[in-house]
């Protein structure tokens, strides 16, 4: 969608001049993907039969919900993470930890 938005400043001999300024709404076109991964991924949520807060989808809210009495995340990495082993956890593969464990052999 474009704006047109009229705009009006003074000259510098005090007269005014006006012309009409093209605004695209950008932000409204970055919102649709965003919006369709939400109710996709509250679908699925539904389908795993997860209820309440879903927590693991604050990375795409800018105020993260969580139950009462724990500390919200804003962290982005963090909160990525967390989005990441939940759908891996609902795949049954194995989660993202970067303890680094798995690439020793007991050392």
């Amino acid at each position: 969608m474009i704006l047109y938005v009229p705009v009006t400043w003074a000259g510098a001999h005090g007269d005014s001049h006006r012309r009409v300024q093209l605004r695209p709404r950008h932000h409204s076109i970055l919102a649709a993907p965003l919006a369709l991964d939400l109710m996709l991924f509250s679908d699925l949520a539904q389908r795993a039969g997860l209820g309440g807060i879903q927590e693991w989808l604050s990375f795409c809210y800018r105020a993260p919900m969580v139950a009462p009495d724990l500390h919200a995340e804003h962290d982005l990495f963090i909160q990525l993470t967390k989005l990441k082993n939940t759908l891996r956890w609902m795949m049954g593969e194995d989660q993202i930890t970067h303890l680094g464990c798995e690439y020793y052999d007991g050392h």
